[in-house]
This record gives C-alpha cells, sequence and structure tokens, in this order.
C-alpha cells in the first residue's frame, strides 16, 4: 500500500504543479517530492512547497478550517522554499489570455477589486 501512496504522491504533485508551468526532470521529480533532495531554482522549490502543502492537509484535514488565513498559511507553506516575501493576496490584475478556434486573441481581466474576499 505504501508503494501505492508514493505512486500517487508523486504524480499529484508533479500533475498540479504542471498545470501551473512547473516543471524538472524526471530524474529530479521523485528526489523533489519525497524530500530526498534540496531543491534548485524557483520551479523546484514550488514542487518541493506544494509537497510540504499537501503533507500538511492530508496529516491535518480534520481540524482545518476554510478561511482566508487558512488559505494564506497553505500559500505561505508552498511558497516557503521559493521567496523571502510578505504572504498576501494579489494587489494586481491578472490577465487571462485565450484564443478562440481562429487563433484570435481574446482578454479577459481579472480585477482584484471585483473579487470577493
Amino acid at each position: 500500500m505504501e508503494s501505492m501512496e508514493r505512486i500517487a504522491l508523486l504524480d499529484s504533485v508533479i500533475s498540479s504543479n504542471a498545470i501551473e508551468g512547473i516543471v524538472t526532470t524526471a530524474e529530479r521529480a521523485a528526489p523533489l517530492v519525497f524530500g530526498d533532495t534540496r531543491p534548485q531554482g524557483h520551479s523546484e522549490s514550488e514542487i518541493s512547497g506544494y509537497r510540504k502543502a499537501l503533507q500538511h492537509v492530508h496529516e491535518n484535514h480534520s481540524t482545518i478550517i476554510l478561511s482566508k488565513e487558512t488559505i494564506l498559511d497553505i500559500y505561505g507553506i508552498i511558497m516557503s522554499d521559493s521567496l523571502d516575501m510578505e504572504i498576501s493576496f494579489r494587489t494586481r490584475d491578472n490577465m487571462v489570455i485565450e484564443r478562440d478556434s481562429d487563433g484570435t486573441i481574446l482578454h479577459h481581466s481579472l480585477c482584484v477589486h471585483d473579487v470577493s474576499r
């Protein structure tokens, strides 16, 4: 069973990070996910942090209460190996670019002031 859990954890961490464009080599993936090596660079730091956050959620799921503070705490865990910065919600607008089937670029801005906090 432990072997299946390790495979699921590895797949979850790598796939979830790949969605965000965060990748590493296959040779580095397992040691990063299982904490057997130190991250090198921003992408590997986020992979390591995601693993720590996932572990935190699995170990504390019964006591975690979804709140702004919890979201920021988990984000802090994810970024713990990446940045030396204050963990907070975005303060700048985010641009999402989408292409239609003809290749025309559609722009949809997400204004941070429109998002409920």
